[in-house]
C-alpha cells in the first residue's frame, strides 16, 4: 500500500511539474510558432511564406511584380485566378526563385513561356499556366501550397520546377505541425525546436564554409561535393522521396497529373560548357525517382545540345538565376519529351479540351 502510495504521490509530482512548466514556459518564452520562417510548420492558416496578396511592387531589376489573391505571382495585376473550365487545360508550375523569376517580366519567366509556347504548339486549345513559385521555398512548401491552393483550383497537369538546392535545410517543415497531439505542447515544440535551430546552424555552416573554401580557391568541385554530400545523406534524401511521392499521389488523386523537372543550377558554375558540368552525381540520384512512378524530365542535355556557356542563360553574374534566353531553352525542351507530351496531348484531343 505504502509502495503505491509513493508511486502515485510520485506521478502527481511528474504530472504537476510538467504543467507547471508548460504554464512558464508559455509566459516567460517566446512560442516557436511565431518564427516567420518556420515554413509549412506552423498553423496551416500562416500566409508567413506567401507574397502580400493582391499587391503590387518593382523589384530590385526594375521589374514590376503583380501578386495575385493568393499570395503568387500572376501576369498582370488583376489579382483574381479565373474559376476552373472544363475548355481550358490548366498547368500549376511549382517552384521556388527560379519559378518566381523576380529579374524578369512574367513573359520572360518559365510559367509566362511555356503557356505562350503551348498556345502556340496547339492553337485549338485553351492553356492556362500559373505560377505557385516563391524565392527561398522547398518541396515541402511547394506539397503544403499544392494541398492548401493548388488543387482547389482544378489543375489538369501539376508541374514542380524543382532546383538542386531545393533539398538544403529539408528537416525544418517535420518539426512543429500542430495538426500532431503532441506539437500542442508548448514544452515539446520549443525542444524541438531548439534542435531545428542547432541542426539548421550546423548545415548553414557547412554551406558558409564551402562558399568560403570556394571563393578561395574557385574550385567547382567544391559545390559538387557539397550537394553531393546533401544527396548522399539518407534522412534528406528518403524524406525528399517520401515528399516528391506525396505531392505525385495526392495530385493524381484530385484528377491532375504530375511531372517535375530538375533545373541545371548556374550558381557557381557561370564560366564552362554543361559537358563539364559537375553536379551529375546530385543529379543521378534524382533520375532514380523513376523507379518511385514519378515522371521526371532532365533538362541537362537541353544545355549540353546547345552548347554554350552557362553565364548566357543567367541573368546577370551577379544574379545566377535564369534568364529569358534560359528559360526558352527549358521551356522548348520540356514541350518537346515524351513524358510531358504524353500528357498534355490526350488533353488537347478529350472532347471539352481539358481533363477537368
Amino acid at each position: 500500500m505504502i509502495r503505491r502510495g509513493t508511486a502515485l504521490w510520485a506521478l502527481f509530482v511528474v504530472v504537476s511539474s510538467l504543467v507547471a512548466a508548460e504554464a512558464i514556459g508559455r509566459l516567460a518564452l517566446e512560442d516557436p510558432i511565431a518564427d516567420p520562417h518556420l515554413v509549412g510548420m506552423v498553423d496551416p492558416s500562416s500566409d508567413s511564406r506567401r507574397m502580400t496578396p493582391s499587391k503590387s511592387y518593382t523589384s530590385t531589376a526594375g521589374v514590376r511584380i503583380h501578386i495575385n489573391e493568393f499570395g503568387f505571382r500572376t501576369p498582370t495585376a488583376d489579382a483574381r485566378i479565373p474559376a476552373p473550365s472544363d475548355a481550358r487545360i490548366r498547368i500549376a508550375v511549382l517552384g521556388d526563385s527560379e519559378t518566381f523569376c523576380e529579374a524578369l517580366p512574367y513573359d520572360h519567366c518559365l510559367p509566362g513561356q511555356l503557356e505562350k509556347s503551348l498556345r502556340a504548339r496547339y492553337p485549338t486549345a485553351d492553356f492556362e499556366v500559373l505560377s505557385f513559385g516563391i524565392p527561398g521555398t522547398n518541396t515541402r512548401d511547394h506539397l503544403r501550397w499544392l494541398r492548401e491552393i493548388v488543387l482547389p483550383l482544378q489543375p489538369d497537369v501539376v508541374l514542380l520546377n524543382y532546383v538542386l538546392n531545393d533539398i538544403e535545410l529539408f528537416d525544418r517543415t517535420t518539426i512543429i505541425d500542430l495538426r500532431h497531439w503532441y506539437d500542442r505542447s508548448f514544452l515539446v515544440r520549443y525542444v524541438r525546436y531548439q534542435r531545428f535551430l542547432t541542426h539548421t546552424a550546423e548545415l548553414r555552416r557547412e554551406k558558409a564554409r564551402v562558399y568560403r573554401r570556394w571563393v578561395e580557391t574557385r574550385s567547382h568541385a567544391i559545390w559538387s561535393d557539397y550537394f553531393a554530400s546533401l544527396y548522399g545523406d539518407p534522412e534528406l534524401w528518403n524524406a525528399m522521396r517520401a515528399t516528391l511521392r506525396s505531392l505525385r499521389d495526392e495530385s493524381e488523386a484530385a484528377g491532375a497529373a504530375f511531372i517535375m523537372t530538375a533545373l541545371a543550377a548556374l550558381a557557381e558554375v557561370s564560366d564552362f560548357r554543361f559537358d563539364y558540368y559537375p553536379y551529375r552525381e546530385s543529379l543521378a540520384k534524382l533520375r532514380t525517382l523513376g523507379d518511385d512512378g514519378i515522371r521526371f524530365v532532365d533538362m541537362l542535355p537541353a544545355y549540353v545540345e546547345a552548347d554554350r556557356p552557362a553565364l548566357d542563360y543567367a541573368v546577370t553574374l551577379a544574379d545566377l538565376h535564369h534568364n529569358e534566353r534560359g528559360n526558352r531553352l527549358l521551356v522548348d525542351y520540356l514541350i518537346e519529351r515524351p513524358e510531358f507530351r504524353g500528357l498534355i496531348e490526350p488533353l488537347v484531343a478529350a472532347p471539352s479540351g481539358a481533363g477537368s
